[in-house]
């Protein structure tokens, strides 16, 4: 299952992986322009990272096994101003592979002369989740800083990294957390309370200006809650995720980014009499369904397949 988040910054990239018995995983990316880490030193490879299936295509392959978990960081320098950085959350036995790759030209289906450098992250795991955040800068990164943070269970103890993992992703005049879980309870960290598997959550101060929740029933923050209504297991919640942004204050868009229906129920987050629109592929209104209501400041809908709403409260 893979989760790709799009800001106007970065690319949040997760690859989670499951199996009934232990398999070998490879994360791949590929990426145009001159390879450099300093935080990795790629050696030549003492063996082939495979011999078919694509991987015999692999020229001056070099290799590093750090044998450590934690973050590191690379860059694809593709002109002077123009670079794509990455940071790669490893596991404690990961090894890594650099090799030189194929890629179609441009134009038809052909092969470029030029090769392009691959990356590959390999471990062993039955269950594994691979995460990676890419920044596409001219002259400066965007993110300015990225502290892990601790999450805590409903109890209020602190659970390992390895079942849940949280980064503050600090930008200029924004900060956004990103929460990932593999408990089946609640997941706390400073007022914000997840009930799923990965929720990002964008704030400028103290202010909520957006938020997505992936693969899981519900979110609550500070006065306000989404809930996905008779959500079922998390098992049936594994391909959901909805999508909130402030447009002013008040007025928000909502996207349902799965491909089945959802009963949603909003609690705090508008005030006064709601009203809703449903939105074009341009972002024009067109039908208005009548959300329901329930207790002061509650509103109940059901979110079609692929669709965004507008909402907008009334005083």
């Amino acid at each position: 299952e893979r989760t790709l988040l799009l800001t106007d910054d970065y690319l949040i990239d997760i690859a989670q992986a499951a199996s009934d018995r232990e398999h070998t995983y490879d994360w791949v990316l590929r990426n145009i322009g001159d390879f450099t880490s300093t935080d990795l030193d790629f050696r030549p490879a003492s063996y082939a990272p495979g011999d078919a299936n694509g991987y015999q295509y692999l020229q001056n392959v070099r290799s590093n096994r750090p044998g450590r978990a934690g973050r590191w960081q690379a860059e694809w320098q593709i002109d002077p101003s123009r670079h794509i950085r990455l940071d790669f959350f490893g596991a404690a036995d990961d090894e890594y592979f650099l090799a030189d790759s194929l890629i179609a030209t441009d134009n038809y289906d052909e092969i470029a002369e030029t090769p392009v450098p691959a990356l590959l992250a390999r471990r062993k795991a039955t269950v594994t989740r691979y995460l990676a955040i890419l920044q596409p800068y001219r002259h400066s990164p965007p993110i300015r800083r990225l502290p892990e943070v601790k999450l805590a269970g409903a109890d209020g103890h602190t659970l390992d990294s390895d079942v849940a993992f949280g980064l503050q992703i600090e930008r200029d005049g924004r900060t956004d957390l990103l929460l990932l879980a593999q408990n089946d309870g609640p997941t706390v960290y400073n007022g914000l309370v997840l009930d799923g598997r990965a929720a990002w959550v964008s704030y400028t101060g103290r202010n909520l200006k957006a938020f997505y929740l992936a693969m899981g029933a519900g979110i609550a923050g500070d006065g306000w809650s989404l809930r996905l209504d008779h959500a079922g297991s998390p098992s049936h919640v594994s391909n959901l995720g909805v999508h909130l942004e402030w447009l002013s204050p008040n007025r928000a868009t909502l996207q349902n980014a799965s491909n089945r229906a959802v009963g949603v129920v909003l609690d705090g987050l508008l005030t006064g009499e709601v009203a809703m629109f449903e939105l074009d592929q341009a972002g024009q209104r067109q039908a208005t369904p009548h959300p329901g209501t329930g207790s002061a400041g509650q509103i109940r809908f059901v979110l079609h397949p692929r669709q965004t709403y507008e909402l907008t409260g009334q005083p």
